[in-house]
């Protein structure tokens, strides 16, 4: 697909703009080295805490709350989370704040000024568009609200699921294990940030027929399921705002956010439903304006906009169909 070439007439930022900006936000100044824009959003973030907990090893082991990103436009999803706490017996905690069609440009101001580390990634790994969603800046938000919560409550370990996890058979024994006995996993690194329970799909044949096993890992997960220290709750905060989507803002040492110590667990004891194909490998699907930063570059990738991109405000474009590379003329 050819260059898509920004009309700089209607979607640049002047100069003058893009100061006025910098100028405005500040420095980190919290006690956790959030932009304080961030802070004043996370202290009320919305959340809606469902279950009953009948299953107590968990927290015996020392899991301190569970998290779950919730887009509520995906109801049926909910109803299968729901369902899945219940099967266990535990209580978790859907984050239902700052869907991707209720972000105001003062929102995405805050949390995504600009799309600079973005371009890079995307270019560097050769993705689909260089232009950042607001459903993807959505999700983002929901993995730190969860992170925020962990530093808040001085848990020390938090497991955080997306909307579509589905809990392996051994589940709570699997987490418990890795709980329990910590030694046994991190003689290898003497420390863990992120523990990926779950990644992008399914475990293999391969991966069921040999024992479980947890190991130092250097390539980003998916975010369907993991377990969050407080070390690595922390350094995710002191890291913002945010400057990717939440699997590469968590696990891609491209992005300054990316947690040092990451740990994956396979077979997974958390795994995606299959509503949008994401057990194929697959995105689930964002119907969501891209973000217009002072500092975007034109759009280069499969799914760029097919049609000529028209701003919806100052910090949004609406771009037409999102093409795949069949639908490219």
């Amino acid at each position: 697909m050819p260059l898509l070439g920004l009309a700089l007439c209607c979607l640049a930022w002047s100069a003058a703009e893009a100061m006025m900006l910098a100028s405005g936000r500040g420095e980190n100044s919290s006690e956790y080295g959030l932009p304080p824009c961030m802070e004043e959003r996370l202290k009320s973030f919305p959340m809606e805490t469902y279950g009953t907990e009948r299953e107590v090893s968990l927290r015996e082991a020392g899991l301190g709350a569970i998290y779950i990103a919730h887009a509520k436009h995906l109801a049926h999803r909910r109803t299968q989370g729901e369902g899945e706490l219940d099967k266990v017996g535990l209580r978790g905690s859907f984050l239902t704040g700052y869907d991707a069609e209720e972000l105001s440009d003062e929102d995405i101001s805050c949390l995504y000024p600009s799309n600079a580390a973005f371009d890079r990634l995307s270019r560097d790994r050769d993705m689909s568009a260089n232009w950042f969603h607001t459903g993807e800046l959505s999700l983002s938000f929901k993995h730190v609200a969860a992170a925020y919560q962990a530093v808040i409550h001085g848990y020390n370990h938090t497991l955080v699921l997306e909307d579509d996890f589905t809990f392996s058979g051994n589940f709570v024994a699997g987490v418990a294990k890795l709980l329990r006995d910590p030694e046994g996993w991190l003689k290898q690194g003497g420390r863990y940030d992120i523990l990926y329970i779950g990644s992008y799909g399914h475990s293999t044949a391969v991966d069921l027929q040999r024992p479980p096993r947890t190991y130092l890992e250097t390539l980003n997960q998916g975010t369907v399921g993991y377990i969050i220290s407080q070390q690595g709750a922390r350094h995710l905060l002191a890291h913002m705002p945010i400057t990717g989507p939440s699997d590469h803002m968590l696990g891609n040492d491209l992005l300054p956010s990316a947690l040092p110590k990451r740990w994956l667990h396979r077979p997974f004891l958390v795994v995606p439903h299959d509503d949008f194909g994401t057990t194929r490998g697959l995105a689930t699907p964002k119907a969501s304006h891209y973000i217009r930063t002072p500092d975007i570059l034109p759009c280069v990738g499969r799914k760029c906009p097919c049609t000529a991109p028209t701003n919806v405000s100052r910090w949004l474009i609406r771009g037409g169909c999102c093409c795949h590379a069949s639908a490219v003329p």
